[in-house]
């Protein structure tokens, strides 16, 4: 079975906005729906992670934009790690098996390519995870001393990372049962190498941004209309 599971726990405070990004609007249309439009056509299952606080907010928006949620409705913790983990577990306690795979995704990323989320699909089952991640463009310094001391370090060797990240649910839960939140986990992949797991990564796509600044908004807008 394909499952998402989508997070979506972020405040507007970056974005200078009172209002929670995951529900600014894009033509027309929250972000976070746009998100769940791509997932809803390839996904059996949805489980979607807000803010306890912000579910009133989200069952009002629901309503105005006409859409029902067939999915799991779950409360986030303070970090993203434990909104991930309050996901996974409610997968586990529905009783979903090990073997079920499971896309952990940004609910302000709503440009991911229906093709990138299915080959993660396609290769986490073979591999057990499949991380969509995109070369980087420019080139790249290591500082040394602040600004004052850097050098040279070649691009070819880093990926930026993206999401989905896509892992066998027996897996990924049995990493965040092992490996505690710390500064150190910056992403589910994070959690799951550090638990002893290989991380798999696959390409994903440059318009996949995660819209996070006034600039991120302007880009969404362009890429809308495109």
């Amino acid at each position: 079975m394909k499952i998402a599971l989508i997070v979506a726990g972020g405040s507007g405070k970056r974005m200078g906005s009172y209002m929670p990004k995951q529900f600014l609007e894009i033509a027309g249309k929250p972000i976070l729906l746009h998100t769940l439009a791509v997932f809803e056509k390839i996904c059996e299952q949805i489980v979607l992670v807000l803010p306890q606080a912000e579910f009133d907010t989200w069952q009002s928006i629901a309503k105005k934009h006409r859409y029902t949620f067939k999915g799991y409705l779950v409360a986030g913790g303070e970090t993203r790690y434990q909104s991930v983990k309050n996901g996974l577990q409610c997968l586990i306690e529905q009783n979903f098996t090990e073997d079920t795979l499971v896309a952990i995704h940004d609910g302000v990323r709503p440009f991911v390519k229906p093709e990138v989320i299915e080959k993660s699909f396609e290769i986490a089952q073979k591999q057990g995870s499949a991380v969509a991640s995109v070369p980087l463009k420019d080139s790249i310094r290591l500082l040394k001393n602040a600004l004052e001391q850097s050098e040279n370090v070649p691009r070819e060797q880093f990926r930026l990372i993206q999401t989905p990240q896509t892992f066998l649910l027996g897996k990924i839960w049995q990493a965040f049962q092992q490996v505690p939140d710390s500064e150190k986990i910056t992403d589910d992949a994070s959690v799951f190498e550090q638990a002893g797991f290989s991380v798999t990564l696959i390409e994903g796509n440059y318009e996949n941004i995660k819209i996070t600044t006034p600039e991120d908004l302007l880009w969404a807008e362009i890429l809308t209309k495109k």
